[in-house]
């Protein structure tokens, strides 16, 4: 739960045991703690290509509401391709006295939630780096990247330019030089994956945001996994 909003990171039925009625009876179960927390949404991340689990999800009020594209390019590719961009910088997230002022700001207004807890969670996961993105001296946007170079979650503030705060986020992954770098984009977010695809970034994977209602801005917000969105 982060607010009213509630969230089903994980749920795996062992293949053998498929078709029997587990499925439905965990997610009935967990469903009952979305309505003791009183939600007013509930959503998930699934595999695109999962036949069975879509149609589950689905009888339990949950639709699709938004395809999502797992990208990957290779580091050394990327590494030739992007130019240095001045105007902007980024700097460890929380380092600023308002900066959680500013993260439950820009999460109401883009995702239409905060995120304190989960936040608190990820800055202490090891690998795993908290960055605020600022262009002109001004924050735009935040990303959490990973010593593997995966992006994500990402956040491009309502008034940024949200290819210009991937692109940081993705200058930040380089650092350490790993083999490959990606991101999960949501296909609402076209300047985004125009700008990618041409920096030499494919498809890996598809998935599918599913929700009792629509919610969010996913032209500028990408989500880390199925398991944290």
């Amino acid at each position: 739960m982060r607010q009213r909003f509630w969230y089903l990171a994980q749920l795996f039925i062992r293949p053998d045991i498929q078709a029997r009625g587990v499925g439905q009876a965990l997610m009935s179960r967990t469903l009952e703690q979305a309505a003791r927390n009183d939600a007013d949404n509930r959503a998930l991340i699934t595999a695109g290509y999962n036949m069975a689990s879509t149609g589950l999800y689905i009888r339990n009020g949950l639709y699709p509401r938004e395809p999502l594209y797992r990208l990957v390019a290779p580091g050394v590719v990327l590494a030739g391709a992007l130019v240095a961009e001045s105007s902007t910088e980024t700097m460890p997230l929380g380092a600023s006295p308002g900066d959680y002022a500013w993260l439950d700001m820009v999460e109401e207004a883009v995702i239409g939630f905060q995120r304190k807890t989960q936040h608190r969670f990820m800055q202490s996961t090891l690998g795993l780096r908290a960055l605020r993105i600022d262009a002109s001296g001004r924050p735009t946007g935040y990303a959490y990247v990973s010593a593997e170079g995966h992006i994500g979650p990402l956040l491009a503030a309502p008034e940024a330019d949200e290819v210009t705060v991937v692109l940081a986020a993705i200058r930040a992954g380089l650092i350490g030089e790993p083999k490959q770098v990606s991101l999960i984009v949501p296909g609402r977010a076209e300047r985004i994956l125009a700008a990618l695809s041409s920096l030499g970034f494919r498809i890996e994977e598809s998935m599918l945001l599913m929700a009792a209602r629509s919610f969010g801005d996913w032209t500028r917000y990408l989500p880390n996994s199925p398991g944290v969105m």
